[in-house]
């Protein structure tokens, strides 16, 4: 006979697949990392593993997107902290965030080329819903700063994105890898700021 996780059951076990998840991305990254590798980590069947998750690759999305709902909160309450925000403080607060990725454990994730894999193995409906969030957020941080009007938010998040993506190469690009950051981030500031 199955039985029911209880609410506060299927809570503690998420928990602690993300905690196991993110321990194994830390070690082993995504590709050598098994399902039945976090099972035994957890406490749980395999069978349990598929009742909340369709597979490994959406758990660690799902650490990817904690890990960035936290920068996000950061940022956020930096740029409200912050008050009546210049531009050249926005940028700052920028770069800050953007260092802080580059220098975290979920960049080795994507040092060893495994995003690209665990973007191929996700889902189409999970990656639009992420673009979406994305874009979400970005027009919520935007709204704290004087934006010039009729701005696309979903080009900004883009470019954002795109800078993001230049953390990845930060080593190939060179020593002035963070003025660089700095200048991209600017230019787009530039763009829209009123």
């Amino acid at each position: 006979m199955v039985v029911a996780f209880t609410d506060k059951e299927k809570e503690l076990i998420r928990e602690k697949l993300i905690k196991e998840a993110k321990e194994c991305l830390k070690n082993y990254g995504v590709k050598k990392t098994t399902v039945d590798e976090l099972v035994n980590r957890v406490g749980i069947s395999k069978g349990a593993f598929y009742k909340f998750y369709k597979s490994k690759e959406i758990l660690f999305f799902d650490v990817f997107n904690d890990f960035e709902a936290e920068l996000r909160i950061q940022m956020k309450e930096k740029v409200l902290r912050a008050g009546e925000i210049t531009k050249e403080a926005f940028v700052e607060i920028l770069c800050q965030v953007y260092l802080e990725v580059k220098n975290s454990f979920i960049l080795t994730l994507f040092a060893k080329n495994e995003i690209e894999y665990l973007m191929r193995k996700l889902p189409d409906e999970v990656l639009k819903d992420h673009y979406i969030s994305d874009n979400q957020f970005v027009e919520q941080l935007l709204s704290l700063i004087k934006m010039k009007e009729n701005q696309d938010i979903v080009t900004i998040s883009t470019a954002f994105r795109g800078v993001f993506m230049t953390l990845l190469f930060a080593d190939e690009i060179g020593d002035n890898y963070e003025a660089a950051l700095k200048l991209m981030i600017k230019g787009i500031i530039e763009v829209i700021w009123d």
